[in-house]
């Protein structure tokens, strides 16, 4: 199911029948609320029709446990932080070691070894298992961060907490940049920044740069651009040894001006896809 490991998916099952409240198999009536309150989205009797249409794929009215792991697939797929938590699981277990922990860090150029990463870990590992969940994960991303914003204390960024976070990120507060600014960042149109919508912010910025970290490692000869050689031991980084006529089509994809090599722009789009 969507190239899932075991763990991730008796992981899953878990999930699922926290939903399935009368064990039948299936996600129906009454249960759809909960679901949809946790994946923020409304209740209202028009968003569950909607929803249950685009999730239903047998159009049975409920959901079973294979179309719900392929609604988690495409929630990882939409979902920068997911995104990036997968990247970093390297072998696919759901968690990050501190050896994975350590890796994202250097990317942002933070070398944290020995007593400075088992603190790291110590801060990131809430429940104390000696590695690190998609959950935690998040949390790391922002919390700590967003209460800076959030000086009332009520779980969103509004009105007069806008300007300083958007002067953190380099942005200039005028009426104009505030309202664009909202616009960008606000998913679901309620006039402030709650913190899903400021990790997914965060995220994306973090992503950006380290993309661009991620492409200049690559580009050994510093020429701003990735030959095939390059790319190749791009892919084989995630597990993909990709070479002759592969390689060939995986340059053809990438390459979207047709110069035979792969700019920045044209690698943060493979990376994003």
């Amino acid at each position: 199911m969507a190239n899932f490991t075991a763990e991730q998916l008796a992981k899953f099952r878990e999930n699922f029948s926290l939903f399935d409240k009368d064990g039948n198999g299936s996600i129906a009536g009454a249960e759809l609320g909960p679901l949809m309150e946790s994946l923020g989205h409304s209740t209202s009797a028009r968003q569950v029709k909607a929803f249950l249409k685009s999730v239903d794929t047998d159009h049975s009215e409920s959901i079973e446990f294979d179309e719900f792991v392929a609604m988690v697939a495409q929630k990882i797929k939409s979902d920068p932080v997911l995104k990036f938590f997968q990247a970093l699981d390297k072998n696919g277990d759901g968690y990050l070691s501190a050896e994975e922990l350590s890796s994202a860090l250097q990317l942002f150029g933070q070398n944290v070894s020995g007593d400075d990463l088992a603190r790291y870990m110590a801060k990131a590992d809430k429940n104390g298992d000696g590695k690190v969940n998609y959950e935690e994960f998040a949390i790391l991303m922002g919390k700590e961060n967003f209460s800076l914003f959030d000086k009332d204390g009520n779980g969103s960024i509004a009105g007069a907490e806008l300007g300083p976070l958007m002067e953190s990120l380099g942005h200039s507060t005028s009426a104009r940049q505030v309202k664009a600014f909202l616009k960008s960042v606000d998913t679901d149109h309620s006039g402030s920044i709650e913190f899903d919508e400021f990790v997914a912010m965060v995220a994306q910025k973090i992503k950006s740069d380290a993309v661009l970290k991620f492409f200049q490692a690559l580009d050994k000869n510093g020429d701003g651009y990735l030959s095939a050689e390059e790319l190749s031991s791009a892919l084989q980084l995630f597990g993909q040894n990709v070479s002759g006529d592969d390689l060939t089509r995986y340059m053809a994809k990438a390459d979207k001006n047709g110069d035979g090599k792969v700019n920045y722009e044209e690698f943060a789009i493979l990376m994003g896809k």
